[in-house]
């Protein structure tokens, strides 16, 4: 995966992968490829840019269930990514 600036490094996927959950549930749809959700949340915090700005790079960031946005809530982590010009 190329990576680009502000993205986590191989060594930094590799320390925080086994603390999140499942890509491929027992039961449901996988979810989109986590390295990228955690990507796209880690550019909401850099930029401090809306959700409905973020870059398509990162996927959806809403409409429909697994985007960035409700990974983020469902992670517990939504409440500690609002910026003041976020959408809600």
């Amino acid at each position: 995966m190329l990576m680009n600036r502000g993205e986590l490094s191989n060594e930094q996927w590799d320390s925080l992968k086994p603390l999140l959950p499942p890509e491929k549930p027992r039961t449901g749809k996988p979810n989109h490829d986590h390295r990228l959700v955690v990507n796209g949340i880690l550019w909401i915090l850099r930029t401090g840019a809306p959700w409905r700005d973020l870059s398509e790079r990162y996927g959806k960031w809403v409409h429909g269930g697994n985007t960035v946005l409700s990974m983020a809530k469902s992670w517990g982590l939504e409440s500690n990514l609002r910026t003041p010009s976020s959408d809600r």
